[in-house]
C-alpha cells in the first residue's frame, strides 16, 4: 500500500477487529471496537446530518465514498469511510483489513471514481 500512496501515512496497528465504517460511525476506540458495519447509511439523518454544501469541513466530518448513480443505490463493495482530522485537511480510515491510515481525502484506495458525501454528528 506504501508504494500506491506514499503520502499516507500508517498509524501503528493493523487488526481485522473492525471496518472502516465501525471505525468512523461506531467507536474510535481501537482497542475495544470489534465491530464491522458493512452498510452506515443506517446512520445517517439520525446520528450524522448531511453537511450542508458549501460551509467549511471541520475536525470529526465524516467523509462518505461511494459508487454508482445515488448513495442508497451504490453496493456494499463500493463504500468507504473515514473522519477528518487536522483542520479538515486530512482523513483517517481504516482500510479493509489492514491498517488504519491518515490521508488526504484523494489519496487513498478508494477515490478513483468515488461519489464524496460529507456527514456531521448531530
Amino acid at each position: 500500500m506504501k508504494d500506491e500512496f506514499p503520502y499516507a501515512n500508517v498509524l501503528p496497528e493493523e487488526t481485522t477487529n473492525y471496518n472502516c465504517c465501525s471505525y468512523a460511525y461506531y467507536s474510535q476506540n481501537t482497542r475495544t471496537n470489534k465491530y464491522w458495519i458493512n452498510d452506515p447509511r443506517n446512520y445517517f439523518g439520525i446520528d450524522f446530518v448531511q453537511r450542508a454544501s458549501g460551509t467549511q469541513i471541520q475536525v470529526n466530518d465524516r467523509i462518505f465514498y461511494w459508487k454508482g448513480s445515488s448513495i442508497s443505490s451504490a453496493g456494499l463493495d463500493s463504500l468507504h469511510s473515514g473522519i477528518s482530522t487536522n483542520h479538515g485537511t486530512m482523513i483517517k480510515s481504516k482500510w479493509g483489513p489492514y491498517a488504519l491510515y491518515e490521508h488526504a481525502y484523494n489519496d487513498c484506495p478508494y477515490y478513483t471514481g468515488a461519489n464524496i458525501t460529507w456527514y456531521r454528528p448531530v
